[in-house]
């Protein structure tokens, strides 16, 4: 009885239509309708059996845990009980299995199946398979052991509400299985609130365009906070180059990135290309910088406007990521940052560079900050710092030395969180001297590892602890951002921002599009069938490595159905 339900939905696959795509991803019905809960409360049924040498009780515990961080954050309120064993239709079901629902490819290690009626877009079921492939796939029930079942249950839960996947580094949503997915990211938070709540918010709007202000299709616009230089969320550009979000409310930076795995997106992404550059090289990972030439390599901060809109303009892709000139002259010297003039903010970060050649050689970046001449106001006055790189899958990881004006120094190296995942990024601040101000003079050396130098000499991680999906969404050199600012003891800056006004890039538009691409959006009410050669795998939602055909149910009410799985690193992952 178990397998025919199973083989049941798997006999009725049907591809979603799709709009405008979020980093983190929806599906659409051909009415327009998202794909999701319309009631307010949805119970799962666990069924604790399997051969993984889990327990009832660590299953039911970390199942909760996903559970909670979920329901932290989105008006469905998930609960839980345990099952019997028996699988049922009209059921939520959460278990292990071997079966056919799992045969999407080698390295998958659970599957999201969620029954959809096509009218509406209304989630009526959705069941969670893990693997039971013990000797092949081991879970784990500890976060830093292989395979962890938290990182597997929260990232199938959200897809169980109804989000597909993200190219954000730090999202629970990555398609590949890696350290931390077990906690909810701010791409996560925003994608579900974004997908459930209809209140007014802020919204950014904005156009990703080339050269003739022709629309580039499949760009990701990641937001950056600026106190954090975490990414906060992101968007992927429609085919008319068109994005738009909601619910940021903090000052951010905004960046430009070919979308790296189009396979895990709908079928209306099938053609995005990113070979916009001359001898039809891709367009590179940039920041929006405006048009002046002074403002090369230092990004503009944005500030969203309360529960209005934020229309930026025309952004362009870049064939060059765009780094201070200075910068670029000092190089192998030292580059001085001025951030302040006259006490006074001009500067909030810039873009550091290092090239695939410049990695695991003995030289680094060395920046000066010299707040000498800057007069502290009490004794509990910092510089504070933060270090962004592997939020950008840049293939590296940093140590950093801070040498102060009277020669102390302190060396920063990599950590590892509570739940497994290994990082360089950091936020750093350093207590200024309210009585000898030579103190306040700091030199800050940057020096890169390879991730495969760094995996080499550290045997005990994996690339995928360090960036989930990185074989995929990994950049070819690296690129950093280090921002700055004076704060008090509570982190709030306590300095005047005096920063150029804010301009879109009409005036420096770059990149040659060899032709505007389009979406493979229906736009018709037509229904139509695939072939099987179009999509071998017969998947839909989004996979790696895997192509995804337009499986277009009839217009009346039916029943469709998305297939989200999890793999374990540098395996398929198909959703």
């Amino acid at each position: 009885m178990v397998l025919s339900k199973k083989r049941l939905k798997l006999l009725i696959l049907f591809l979603l239509y799709s709009t405008q795509a979020f980093s983190f991803t929806y599906d659409y019905v051909s009415s327009g309708s998202k794909v999701k809960w319309n009631s307010a409360i949805q119970s799962l049924v666990y069924h604790p059996s399997n051969s993984q040498g889990i327990s009832s009780s660590s299953f039911a515990s970390i199942l909760e845990n996903s559970l909670l961080q979920w329901n932290s954050v989105t008006p469905v309120s998930l609960s839980k009980s345990e099952g019997n064993g028996t699988l049922a239709n009209g059921q939520n079901d959460v278990y292990f299995s071997n079966g056919s629902e799992l045969a999407g490819g080698a390295g998958v290690l659970a599957v999201t199946q969620v029954a959809y009626k096509e009218s509406t877009g209304e989630i009526i079921e959705a069941d969670i398979a893990i693997t039971d492939d013990y000797l092949h796939y081991p879970i784990s029930t500890s976060a830093f052991g292989q395979n962890y079942l938290g990182d597997i249950l929260t990232h199938e839960v959200g897809h169980f509400l109804g989000l597909g996947h993200s190219e954000v580094e730090s999202s629970s949503m990555v398609f590949e299985l890696g350290g931390g997915q077990n906690t909810i990211s701010n791409d996560d938070i925003l994608a579900v609130k974004n997908l459930y709540t209809s209140s007014p918010s802020t919204r950014i709007t904005g156009k990703v365009v080339a050269k003739e202000y022709l629309p580039v299709f499949g760009t990701q616009v990641e937001f950056i906070s600026k106190s954090t230089g975490k990414v906060l969320a992101g968007v992927i550009s429609d085919a008319s180059g068109n994005f738009s979000i909601e619910g940021i409310d903090e000052d951010i930076f905004v960046s430009l990135t070919p979308t790296k795995n189009s396979a895990s997106l709908s079928s209306a992404y099938k053609y995005v290309r990113s070979d916009f550059c001359n001898s039809s090289t891709k367009y590179v990972k940039s920041f929006v910088q405006g048009c002046q030439k002074s403002n090369e390599g230092f990004p503009l901060k944005i500030r969203p406007s309360a529960l209005s809109n934020r229309d930026l303009g025309n952004l362009s892709i870049r064939c060059n990521s765009g780094v201070p000139v200075d910068y670029m002259i000092g190089k192998g010297g030292t580059f001085d940052y001025d951030f302040l003039l006259n006490g006074n903010v001009v500067r909030n970060g810039f873009i550091g560079f290092f090239s695939s050649s410049e990695l695991d050689n003995a030289g680094g970046d060395t920046i000066q900050i010299d707040l000498t001449s800057f007069t502290v106001p009490n004794s509990t006055t910092y510089l504070k710092l933060n270090l962004s790189s592997q939020e950008f899958y840049s293939p590296s990881v940093f140590t950093v030395k801070i040498t102060d004006g009277l020669n102390n120094i302190t060396n920063y190296t990599y950590q590892v969180s509570s739940d497994g995942k290994v990082t360089s990024d950091r936020s750093i601040t350093l207590l200024l001297s309210y009585t000898n101000n030579l103190k306040n003079n700091f030199k800050i050396e940057i020096t890169p590892s390879s991730l495969d130098q760094f995996i080499s000499d550290h045997s005990s991680y994996k690339k995928s602890q360090i960036m989930p999906g990185i074989t995929t969404l990994g950049e070819s050199s690296t690129q950093y951002l280090l921002t700055s600012d004076i704060v008090n003891v509570a982190g709030s800056s306590i300095l005047t921002e005096i920063l150029p006004k804010y301009s879109d890039e009409s005036l420096c538009l770059d990149g040659k599009v060899p032709f505007q691409a389009a979406s493979l959006v229906n736009t018709s009410s037509k229904s139509s069938k695939t072939t099987k050669s179009d999509d071998p795998k017969m998947m839909a939602c989004g996979s790696i490595n895997t192509q995804e055909p337009p499986y277009n149910g009839p217009t009346a009410m039916f029943v469709g159905l998305i297939l989200c799985l999890l793999i374990i690193p540098r395996k398929k992952l198909i959703s």
